[in-house]
């Protein structure tokens, strides 16, 4: 398992792409649209998914997730990262090792978050594999995604 004290020795195997600056490096909303400027005339739903699946590929790109396939630690901020994850629609793989650090509840707000972003996909798998509740705000949220 991985515990959330590791997490800095994993900082050095970041993933960020070519041309990019890591985004912990930024520090202000200006600074991360110099550094990103497709994300200038976007949503604030958009930009927020954007940079936390960013931030969550920065900061687990050192992780193989067939191999460390649990994170463990602070149940809050699992929470946080596991509706970042749902919400950008990130690897399988890693929303399993997410959701393992995990609450129910934690999972079930994933899943709301995963049908308000429209990942159908995401919210199967919440469902199917993590057992998520799916309950009448998912699928609102799911129709207002308009799938």
């Amino acid at each position: 398992a991985i515990s959330w004290n590791l997490l800095a020795h994993l900082i050095d195997g970041r993933y960020s792409p070519p041309s990019k600056v890591s985004l912990n490096t930024l520090k202000t909303k200006e600074d991360i649209l110099r550094a990103y400027p497709e994300l200038t005339y976007v949503p604030a739903e958009v930009y927020i998914t954007a940079v936390s699946g960013v931030f969550l590929l920065e900061t687990f790109g050192g992780v193989d997730w067939g191999k460390f396939p649990l994170v463990i630690g602070d149940l809050k901020q699992a929470n946080v990262f596991l509706r970042w994850a749902c919400g950008a629609d990130l690897d399988k793989d890693m929303i399993r090792g997410l959701a393992a650090g995990c609450d129910e509840r934690g999972i079930d707000e994933a899943a709301r978050v995963a049908a308000m972003s429209g990942h159908i996909d995401v919210l199967d798998f919440l469902a199917s594999k993590l057992g998520a509740y799916i309950n009448v705000e998912c699928m609102a949220g799911a129709i207002v995604a308009g799938m």
